[in-house]
């Protein structure tokens, strides 16, 4: 969880000059410091190079826009500075009407001051000014899949949650380091991939000739060094189809999606499922997958 530690003693706002900012250069190590921070605590529990920042700053849509049309407008990243020290830091999309937050990180000594609140008030501010209607947390470009903000990020997202940002939606990470369980007497299934491009794989599953599912898996962008050195994709979407339930087909789809994924040096796996979803859950459990953290995608209407 982001805590007040490893930054000295509880700052005292009050006494300190505030400003609030567009990036500026003097601040990258502080900022990345922040980013990292943050997202070592998500799995795959990863820190980033600072190329590997640059690169993803100035490209933020490179892991969505592998899949789907930019949706436009412009990008700014924004600093909540202190006696030049970062409080809060925001990458923050305004396209035509609904603003999101690419990423939003806290400098933990300042998790119990006003600075949120400030930041917060400032970003609303400014996507009024840029004709947004509303603004969100349901992006994450440094992950792999996962979006929005994590509840192992607690103090944030509680103090997020009191701004007027509702859920919108909430989904849960489960994700697995490779090591397979040993299942034995499992059917036995053949797993197709069809790549739409070199980042985005199309899979059926197959008893002999006959079709029992699908999949979608997204590897992730060039830019994400670390998640590539690593080799951990995302399982965006599973199916087994309804009449083939309850055979074992899913562990064994599964274990297929896993093998041939290893052969082209992708050995993790994650997904990301509704708290409802409790079939998908159990499988994962089944297949060695580790609970992950909630993640919550808010919204406020402006």
């Amino acid at each position: 969880m982001i805590r007040n530690e490893g930054l000295g003693e509880k700052a005292n706002p009050r006494s300190e000059r505030m400003k609030i900012i567009e990036y500026d250069v003097k601040y990258k190590r502080q900022l990345y410091d922040l980013i990292n921070q943050h997202n070592k605590f998500v799995p795959p529990y990863v820190e980033m190079s600072d190329t590997e920042i640059t690169a993803i700053l100035q490209q933020p849509c490179h892991y969505n826009d592998l899949r789907y049309p930019s949706d436009g407008g412009t990008t700014k990243i924004y600093l909540m500075v202190r006696d030049d020290v970062i409080t809060c830091a925001a990458q923050i999309a305004f396209p035509e009407q609904d603003a999101y937050f690419y990423w939003f990180v806290v400098n933990p000594a300042y998790l119990d001051s006003q600075d949120i609140d400030m930041f917060i008030a400032k970003m609303k501010d400014l996507c009024l000014q840029n004709g947004c209607q509303t603004l969100g947390f349901n992006r994450n470009t440094f992950g792999t899949g996962w979006a929005g903000l994590p509840d192992c990020w607690e103090a944030l997202l509680e103090n997020v949650s009191s701004l007027g940002f509702n859920a919108d939606d909430l989904w849960e990470i489960y994700w697995m380091d490779g090591s397979l369980p040993a299942l034995g007497n499992l059917p036995i299934v053949s797993v197709e991939f069809e790549y739409e491009n070199p980042q985005t794989i199309e899979a059926g599953f197959f008893i002999e000739s006959t079709k029992i599912g699908e999949a979608s898996i997204w590897l992730p962008s060039r830019l994400s060094e670390s998640l590539n050195i690593v080799g951990i994709a995302n399982l965006e979407y599973f199916e087994i189809y309804k009449k083939h339930r309850q055979k074992k087909f899913g562990q064994a789809a599964l274990t297929a999606i896993m093998n041939k994924l290893n052969k082209i040096g992708f050995s993790k796996l994650m997904f990301w499922t509704e708290l409802d979803n409790i079939a998908m859950q159990q499988l994962g459990i089944k297949m060695g997958f580790v609970k992950g953290p909630v993640l919550h995608w808010l919204l406020c209407e402006l």
